[in-house]
Formats: structure tokens, C-alpha cells, sequence
């Protein structure tokens, strides 16, 4: 167990005992409920795995005391916690930790406010409320009630504390207690991988004018949100990691995804418009288009060629003057770290590799400013501005017509990342995963690292903040994938499986409060991602401060007949399906079953029982549908379903409604099929029908036009009523 010589033997019941305590003071849990209702107690080896993983010294059951010692030392010798969260202003109370003869010693307290104002006070720590007191190994210490005064402004306001030589800091976050209000609107959009988008103009995958462009037909057809999977980086050479959840970085854009014909040094660059005019590569690209799946590493050398010939454009001595020049050095004091990032991925190319196989020096950071590969260095630093400047064309084509971008933020980044070699000391020596459930027996190991709760906190929540900045610069919806993370993730500590994860805490309040806090300042809606295993914390959360929970259909689907669909509660996104799960379609079949069980996700009599119980639901689904008047007929085909299930959405009261544009055509293969790689064509698939047919097809503008009507009717109808609920 990396590096420790671990002899175990039986623990006595104190020895447990000292054990749970020491878990707990590190937010570790000795155990949860599972989705079956059992409750999982963890082995005590994987406990002390993960307490290793959190920096506890404990090699063994004997190192226990000592460590439960060492983790109260470190929590006394801090005067005041490093974070600490203000609701709509109101100051609150922090816990001041003082060894006694520091009590009768003036407290001097600066609150640095984030627009430069300054609040200095003194207080004497023994005239404050005694909160605790300790005896730390013959030291006393004494734990003090500090009220604060309000906030004049909310944001990231720094309060430090000094008595005698002791200094500390705190950072304390005034945030709105609830992100902006929709109250009143009923939104309605679509959904689709721009991987998987595609029109005419396309060169081998869909980008962001296809986006632009299927924003500005739904805006037609009275829709005003248009969804897709996260646009962040992959890696398409070595490692290969095509997933949109698998990204190089949360920080900075796919340059996959830029057009390239609209960037503005094309007119000036006559080597870049004779290779998109030439004959072979108008024919590459016609190939390309024609594959049923993106062939991404096909896509990337194309469009690398393309984009290094923009860049050296705009990189030459003739152009070094002009005004998109000034706007390029603004760009980058805004985003210092791109140029890093663009030597990062320029190393990866020198090395032909992963950070984790690089000499040691460039692992520990020392690059070179061009990575050894000057011409992919400049090559990268370019995309990035030019993906910058077009995701804010396509963020302004949203709001000029009164629609927004919904973009997606993931749970967590690869070990091999960007982020986590920049950002070494956040992330754990783990992985994150989720606990077995019904389609997953072995549960799921995802191979991110997960950032480490007390590393967060000392570090002021930078990269979370820094990561949500990323996304609503531009979005003015943010999916949060896996939000329960903001309360615990599932650890699985090395050399151990999926089943053998262990839940760790973080401190909700505070990642919560920077949501609010950065979505006022971005005048935006969280969507807190929510299936699965949630606490019921979570999800008191997301009501409390406002934001909108998942509703996706085929996870409420139950198997009562006059209830087989409970309402959605009015502050949620309602869809029939996510990504992650089959098409509604597939699902009516029971086609993923069959799929998992030749996967081996699944056993024979799992199987067998899945079936029964999906027929049963559908069959009750159809009982509902017609009962309540949505699915006239007799018809129970799957299109009239979809077409009966997104009509009972649109009419009832969630703030919001998605429509994954596979859907409506009865789409039956997946975009993803969770715990699998290889084995399936996952973030591949490119959507049956391109951007034009999806335009000129009439039954598609039918159930478009009909989620519309309904929408707008029940806002009609019903708006006073919607102004009260959220």
C-alpha cells in the first residue's frame, strides 16, 4: 500500500472506536446506505487507505493515537477556520482558537474587502462567548465567539487575524443565499453532442458555427436554450481520451470544436485558403463527414493543419502590429494561464507522452516557455484565443435573441491532465467512483483523483471558482455534474476496487455559497446534476439556495398505474433521458439490458428481472398517458410515446424543459454506455441526421412547435402562479 510495510492485526473494539473518530475528524465515513437501502460499513483497511490518501500518518491500527494527536495539534494551532461562509452579508460568527495567555492579548481583526476597502478593529479575545475549552497535552486552549460585522458587498473578502506573532487568514465569502430567479419563465430547448452535430459545412465534426446555428433555429421555434455535452479538451494522440468528461482541463476550450473558416485571419493567410480549397482535402473532408462515427484523431490532423497555418499568420512580422494583436495580449493577462497550458501541450508532443512519463523536472513544472516544439506551442496558445472569441459570438447570438447556452461542468479531470499536473498538491492519491448499484454490481471507478477538502479550503476554492468562471463567462445555465460531490465523493483508495470505496466529506456550505456567489455575479441558473445515490442534504441544498434539480423521466418511471409518473417539482429541468442513459427509444425495448448483460455489467436473473420490471413500468406508463388524455388512440409505438411524454413534461411545472433532438426520431443506439471504453463507440456516434435535415424535416418542427404551444400556454395560464414557486 505505496510505502508503508502494514502489518494488521485483530482491533480490539477501542482500537475501532479511535479509529471511527479519527475517520471522522478527516470527514471520512465509516459507512452510507446504499441504493438498496443497506447500510455498507467500510473495512477498516480501506478507511486507513484513505486516511493515508488524506496526509494522516497512520501506518497501522498502532499509529492511530498518534495521529488523532496530530490532527487536533493542527486544528489549535489555526486561530480561525481558512473559510468561512456570509449569507446575503448578515457577517455571522467565526470560532477564534487561542492558547490562554493569548486571551488577554488585543486581538487585531482587518476585514480587506474584494473592491479595496479596508475595516480594522480591535477586540480582547476574554471578553468574547466561550465556545470551548482544551487541554492539549498540558497546553490549554481556549475557543472564542467572534461576531463579524456585515458585509457592505458580497464576493471573496479576506479577514486576517492577528495576535502577538500568530497571523492567520480566513476567506470569507459574502454570497447570495439563492442564484438569480426564473421565477415566471418556462423555458424549453434542445440537446445534442456537437461532436455529434453536423451540417453541410462541416469539416469532419460539428463546431461552434453549427452551434450558433442550431441556437438560432430553435430561437425560430420560440425555443431559448440549447444544451450539449461539456466543450472542454480531450486528448486525441497519447494517451487517446475522446470523452467529454475525460478532459485535458476544466479551464480551457476543445479546438476541435473552432471553425476555422470564420477565423479572421484566413483572408490573410493564402497558405490556409489553398489547402481549403484544394481538391484532396475537400475530398478528405467529404470521407470524414460520410463515417457514422467522428474519427477524431482523423479530424485532429486535418484541422491542426489548418490552424497552424492561421497561427503562423497571425504570428508574423507583418501582422505583429495590428489591432488584433492588442486584443490578443488582453486576452492573455485575462487567461495567464494559457500560455503555460499551450507549453504543457506542446511538451506532451515533445515527450510523446503523458506528464506522468516525463523527466522528472518537467513533471515537477519546469517547461520550457515553448515546450521544446515551438510551432505546436504557438499553434495551441492561438486555438485557445480563437476559441475564446468564438464561444463569446455564440454566447452573444444567445443573449441578443433572449436564450442561453446550457453547458456542462464534470465532476473531475484524469490524473494525466493539465489541471492536475499544475495543480499537484489539490488532488488526492486516489481515484473518485461511485458505489454499486443496480446496473453497476462492481460499482464504478471514473480514474479522476479527487481534490483534497482541506487543500481546497486552504487554497480559497481557486480552482473551483476559476473552473465555474471558465464556463459562465459564456453559459447562463450550468449543468453541475454530479453535484452531491459538493457534499462527499465516493474515494477509492489505490490497490483497492470500486466496491471497497469509502464516502469523504466536504464542506457543502462553502462550495454551495461560491455557486451562488458566481452565479449571481453571471446573472445565471445551476443545474445541480442529481441521479443517483443523493443525500437528502443535497438536495434540501439545491431547494434552499434555488437552483434547479434533474428531473429525467426514466428514472421516475414507476410501476403504479395511476401514479407511474410523479409531477417534477416546479424548480427543475425536466428531459426524458441524459446522455449517459439510452434513448427513449432503446429503453422502451429494454435494449440496454440486453447490452449490459452481454457486457457482463449484468448477471442472467439481474437481467431477467430488469426486463419484468421495465415492461412492467412501460405498460404503466402507457396506463398514464392515456388515462390523463396525452396519448389518444391506440397507437403505443414509440414515437407517439415520445411524443406523449414530452407533451405531459412541456405542460407541467418545471422552470424548464430539454429535448434531446435524438429523440424525436427514435434514435436507439446510445452516446455513452457507462463503464465501458473500448468495447463500445462511446463520444463517437455522429446524429443520424445533419443541421439542415433536422431544419426541413416537418415532424421534427411538429413536436417542436407543439412543446412550444404547451409551454407557452401553461406561462399564459399560470404565470402569476409560477412568480410565487421558485
Amino acid at each position: 500500500m505505496r510505502g508503508y510495510n502494514v502489518v494488521m492485526h485483530e482491533a480490539s473494539p477501542r482500537e475501532l472506536r479511535r479509529l471511527y473518530l479519527l475517520a471522522r475528524m478527516f470527514g471520512v465515513q465509516r459507512s452510507y446506505w446504499s441504493i438498496f437501502g443497506e447500510r455498507i460499513s467500510a473495512s477498516r483497511d480501506a478507511l486507513l487507505a484513505t486516511l493515508r490518501a488524506l496526509g494522516a500518518p497512520v501506518d497501522g491500527m498502532s499509529s492511530v493515537e498518534e495521529a488523532i494527536y496530530e490532527r487536533r495539534r493542527c486544528y489549535w494551532q489555526r486561530l480561525c477556520d481558512p473559510v468561512h461562509v456570509s449569507w446575503d452579508g448578515q457577517g455571522g460568527e467565526i470560532v477564534l482558537r487561542l492558547p490562554t495567555p493569548l486571551l488577554d492579548r488585543p486581538l487585531l481583526c482587518q476585514m480587506l474587502s474584494e473592491d479595496g476597502t479596508v475595516d480594522v478593529w480591535e477586540v480582547l479575545p476574554r471578553d468574547l462567548p466561550v465556545h470551548r475549552e482544551i487541554d492539549l497535552a498540558g497546553s490549554l486552549f481556549s475557543a472564542r465567539t467572534l461576531r463579524l460585522p456585515e458585509c457592505r458587498a458580497l464576493g471573496y473578502h479576506r479577514l486576517l487575524l492577528e495576535s502577538g506573532q500568530r497571523v492567520d487568514e480566513c476567506l470569507l465569502i459574502a454570497a447570495p443565499s439563492r442564484v438569480p430567479s426564473t421565477a415566471g419563465r418556462r423555458e424549453w430547448g434542445v440537446f445534442l453532442p456537437l461532436y455529434a452535430l453536423h451540417s453541410e459545412r462541416s469539416l469532419g465534426i460539428g463546431d461552434l458555427t453549427d452551434f450558433e446555428e442550431l441556437l438560432r433555429w430553435v430561437v425560430t421555434l420560440g425555443g431559448d436554450t440549447v444544451g450539449t455535452l461539456p466543450l472542454l479538451p480531450v486528448y486525441l494522440g497519447e494517451p487517446y481520451q475522446p470523452s467529454p468528461y475525460s478532459s485535458a482541463s476544466r479551464l480551457f476550450w476543445n479546438e476541435l470544436y473552432i471553425d476555422p473558416e470564420t477565423a479572421p485571419e484566413l483572408p490573410q493567410s493564402s497558405e490556409a485558403q489553398a489547402l481549403l480549397s484544394s481538391m484532396e482535402f475537400r475530398q478528405r473532408v467529404a470521407e470524414l463527414n460520410r463515417a457514422n462515427c467522428v474519427p477524431y484523431r482523423e479530424v485532429a490532423t486535418l484541422r491542426r493543419r489548418i490552424l497552424g497555418l492561421l497561427a503562423d499568420s497571425f504570428f508574423c512580422k507583418e501582422s505583429a502590429q495590428n489591432e488584433r494583436h492588442a486584443e490578443y495580449q488582453v486576452f492573455l493577462k485575462e487567461h495567464p494561464l494559457v500560455a503555460e497550458y499551450a507549453a504543457f501541450r506542446a511538451t506532451m508532443e515533445s515527450e510523446r507522452g503523458a506528464w506522468p512519463t516525463w523527466p522528472e523536472q518537467r513533471q515537477r513544472g519546469e517547461l520550457q516557455p515553448d515546450g521544446g516544439n515551438p510551432s505546436a506551442a504557438r499553434t495551441y496558445v492561438y486555438a485557445q484565443w480563437l476559441a475564446h472569441r468564438q464561444m463569446d459570438r455564440v454566447a452573444a447570438t444567445a443573449e441578443s435573441s433572449g436564450a442561453s447556452l446550457y453547458l456542462d461542468l464534470p465532476i473531475g479531470v484524469p490524473y494525466d491532465s493539465f489541471d492536475v499536473w499544475h495543480e499537484r498538491e489539490l488532488f488526492a492519491g486516489a481515484s473518485t467512483g461511485a458505489p454499486p448499484d443496480t446496473f453497476f454490481i462492481g460499482g464504478q471507478d471514473w480514474g479522476f483523483p479527487p481534490p483534497h477538502p482541506d487543500v481546497m479550503r486552504q487554497q480559497g476554492y481557486r480552482y473551483l471558482i476559476d473552473s465555474l468562471r471558465h464556463h459562465l463567462q459564456f453559459a447562463r445555465r450550468l449543468r453541475v455534474d454530479h453535484i452531491m460531490g459538493c457534499a462527499r465523493l465516493f474515494w477509492i483508495p489505490a490497490s483497492f476496487d470500486a466496491q471497497q470505496g469509502v464516502y469523504v466529506r466536504y464542506r457543502a456550505e462553502e462550495i454551495f455559497a461560491i455557486l451562488c456567489l458566481e452565479a449571481h455575479r453571471h446573472g445565471a441558473m445551476i443545474v445541480g446534476e442529481d441521479l443517483g445515490t443523493v443525500p437528502n442534504r443535497v438536495r434540501r441544498a439545491i431547494e434552499q439556495h434555488g437552483m434547479r434539480r434533474m428531473y429525467a423521466l426514466q428514472t421516475e418511471l414507476t410501476e403504479n398505474y395511476e401514479h407511474a409518473l410523479p409531477e417534477p417539482p416546479q424548480p427543475s429541468l425536466a428531459c426524458l433521458n441524459t446522455h449517459d442513459m439510452p434513448p427513449f427509444a432503446a429503453y422502451l425495448e429494454a435494449a440496454d439490458i440486453e447490452d449490459l448483460l452481454n457486457l457482463g455489467h449484468m448477471d442472467a436473473d439481474r437481467a431477467g428481472h430488469e426486463r419484468y420490471q421495465r415492461g412492467a413500468r412501460v405498460q404503466a406508463l402507457i396506463h398514464f398517458l392515456r388515462s390523463h388524455g396525452w396519448l389518444p388512440g391506440e397507437s403505443t409505438d414509440a414515437a407517439s410515446l415520445v411524443s406523449a411524454c414530452l407533451a405531459w413534461l412541456a405542460a407541467g411545472p418545471a422552470s424548464s424543459v430539454i429535448v434531446n433532438l435524438e429523440d424525436l426520431w427514435q434514435e436507439t443506439q446510445p452516446q455513452n454506455v457507462p463503464g465501458t471504453t473500448t468495447e463500445r463507440a462511446n463520444w463517437q456516434r455522429r446524429a443520424r441526421y445533419s443541421l439542415e435535415e433536422l431544419k426541413s424535416d416537418p415532424k421534427v418542427h411538429e413536436q417542436l412547435e407543439a412543446i412550444n404551444l404547451l409551454r407557452g400556454a401553461i406561462r399564459g395560464c399560470r404565470g402569476e402562479d409560477d412568480s410565487t414557486n421558485e
